[in-house]
C-alpha cells in the first residue's frame, strides 16, 4: 500500500478541521518519498496506528494517522460504488411483489420508513406515499425531506391539468407514452414526485416501467450489444415559448466500458447509469450528423424500436389509478412513466397532480448519510 495514499486518508484533528470537516493540507503537499517510521496493529477491528518519516512539513514529528478496518477496506478495495453492484431490473412482478407505500407523517417523522422508501427508490426505482394533505405545499414537503427543489422554466413545482393549447403533452387528454422528463437539459432530474390533489376522472391512470429492464432484455437476449446501446445517440429538445434547449443522448450510460462486458453475460443492470429515452421530445436529428450513412440510421431504429417493444409489454408495465392522497416518488433516469387516455366520459372531470424534482446531488447525499 503506497505510503502517500495511507498518509492522505489521516483524519485527525491536525488533517480535518473538526468544524468544516476539510482538509488542512493538500495531497499535493505529502513528500514523495513519505514513508513508514512505525506501524502499530490496535486490536480486532480497530485497525492500525502509523507514525511518519518526512510527513507533509509543518506537521509535528509525533504526528500519529489512525485507520480503523472499515476505513482500509472501503478506500482500498472498493472498486466499484458499493450501493449500485447489487441492483436488479424490475418486471410489472417484481414491482408489484416489493412495492412500497407510506404513510405521509411515518414518511416525515419516522427515520425507518423514511429509509424504507431511499431503499425502495434506489433498488426498484420508485415508492408511494399515501395520507398525503390536500394541499400544494404537500409535494415540496415530501421532496425536500430528501433535498433542495430542482427550479426550471416550468417553476419550481408545477401542475398537470388538461389545458387549452398545451405547451405540454401532459397538460393534455391524449395518451401519453412511456418517457423520462427534461431530457433537452444538461442535467435532468433524478427524481420526479407526483401528488394526486383530485381525481373524478375514469381514465388517466398512471404507467410505470423500467427502462433497465428493458436493457437487460435487450442484451441478455442477444438483440443487441451494449456497444450498440451506448454509440447510438438521440437529440431530445425543447424549442417553445422563446426558450430552446437541445442535448445529444445515447440510450444508456454505462459506469464502465462497454468493452468490459464483451463475451460474457453479466447482468448489465448494476452497471447501469441511466437510459434516455423521451419520444415526445426527441428533436429533429441531423441523421447525417448523428449517424453518417443511412445503415447506421437503421440500426438506431431497430434497437429504438425493440426497447419500445419490450417497455410496453405487459409483463413490465405497472398500472396504477392514483387516488386523492397519493404521491409517487421515482428515479427520472431510470423509471420511464407514461399516462393513459382520458375516457369520453371525463369530458369536464377534474383529474389535477402537483409535481417537483429533486437533482442527483441531494439523492446521492442521503443515501450516503443513511448508509443505504
Amino acid at each position: 500500500i503506497d505510503p502517500i495514499q495511507l498518509r492522505d486518508m489521516c483524519s485527525c484533528e491536525l488533517c480535518v478541521d473538526p468544524s468544516s470537516g476539510q482538509k488542512n493540507f493538500w495531497t499535493v503537499d505529502i513528500p514523495a518519498n513519505i514513508s513508514i517510521a512505525e506501524r502499530q496493529n490496535l486490536g480486532k477491528d480497530e485497525g492500525f496506528a502509523f507514525t511518519w518519516e518526512n510527513d507533509v512539513p509543518g506537521f509535528p514529528v509525533d504526528h500519529i494517522t489512525k485507520l480503523n478496518d472499515a476505513d482500509l477496506y472501503y478506500h482500498l478495495f472498493m472498486k466499484t460504488d458499493r450501493r449500485t453492484r447489487t441492483l436488479a431490473s424490475c418486471n410489472k412482478a417484481k414491482i408489484e411483489k416489493e412495492l412500497v407505500v407510506v404513510d405521509f407523517e411515518a414518511y416525515l417523522n419516522d427515520i425507518v420508513t423514511y429509509k424504507q422508501v431511499l431503499r425502495a427508490v434506489r433498488d426498484n426505482g420508485l415508492a408511494f406515499v399515501t395520507n398525503v394533505p390536500e394541499s400544494e405545499d404537500s409535494v415540496v414537503n415530501i421532496a425536500e425531506k430528501i433535498g433542495p427543489l430542482r427550479n426550471s422554466f416550468y417553476g419550481m413545482t408545477w401542475d398537470v391539468k388538461s389545458v387549452p393549447k398545451a405547451e405540454n403533452v401532459a397538460y393534455t387528454a391524449r395518451h401519453l407514452g412511456f418517457h423520462m422528463d427534461l431530457l433537452y437539459m444538461a442535467e435532468p432530474p433524478k427524481l420526479q414526485f407526483l401528488h394526486c390533489l383530485r381525481s373524478s376522472a375514469e381514465g388517466g391512470a398512471s404507467l410505470f416501467s423500467d427502462a433497465y429492464q428493458a436493457i437487460e432484455e435487450l442484451y441478455q437476449t442477444g438483440t443487441c450489444s451494449l456497444t450498440e446501446l451506448h454509440n447510438h445517440h438521440t437529440v431530445f429538445h425543447y424549442d417553445r415559448n422563446g426558450k430552446k434547449y437541445s442535448q445529444n443522448r445515447p440510450l444508456i450510460g454505462l459506469a464502465v466500458p462497454a468493452s468490459r462486458f464483451q463475451g460474457t453475460k453479466l447482468p448489465v443492470t448494476p452497471f447501469l447509469e441511466h437510459v434516455n429515452w423521451s419520444p415526445p421530445f426527441q428533436g429533429p436529428n441531423s441523421f447525417r450528423q448523428l449517424f453518417g450513412h443511412s445503415d447506421q440510421l437503421m440500426k438506431w431504429h431497430t434497437i429504438a424500436n425493440q426497447f419500445k417493444q419490450r417497455t410496453e409489454h405487459p409483463d413490465n408495465v405497472y398500472e396504477r389509478k392514483m387516488a386523492p392522497g397519493e404521491c409517487v416518488i421515482f428515479d427520472n433516469r431510470r423509471m420511464l412513466h407514461a399516462r393513459t387516455a382520458f375516457s369520453p366520459g371525463d369530458v369536464g372531470k377534474e383529474r389535477w397532480l402537483k409535481g417537483c424534482y429533486v437533482d442527483g446531488d441531494p439523492w446521492e447525499s442521503e443515501l450516503n448519510v443513511h448508509d443505504i
